[in-house]
């Protein structure tokens, strides 16, 4: 368990990305993509990187119609920057 100091900064850390992507979505930075076929997913591009956000429902299979319970965001550098999308 870690102890609260680290939780606090961890929590801090969180509150200053979900700040930051609140920011260039509303300068209209950010593009937002949400695949049908894929809709545990949400893609975001900004710039040349993609945040893939995964939405969980705990250990159940994912429907979209329920509430989420969690989601996990995977970083990608993907260097989109050429125009390939």
């Amino acid at each position: 368990m870690p102890d609260s100091q680290s939780f606090y900064r961890a929590r801090q850390r969180q509150k200053r990305f979900v700040e930051a992507l609140l920011s260039i979505s509303a300068s209209g930075a950010a593009h937002w993509v949400r695949k049908e076929i894929e809709p545990s997913y949400i893609h975001c591009f900004v710039g040349g990187d993609l945040f893939l956000f995964e939405l969980s429902q705990g250990e159940q299979p994912f429907d979209p119609s329920l509430p989420v319970h969690g989601i996990v965001a995977h970083v990608r550098n993907c260097n989109l920057g050429s125009g390939a999308v």
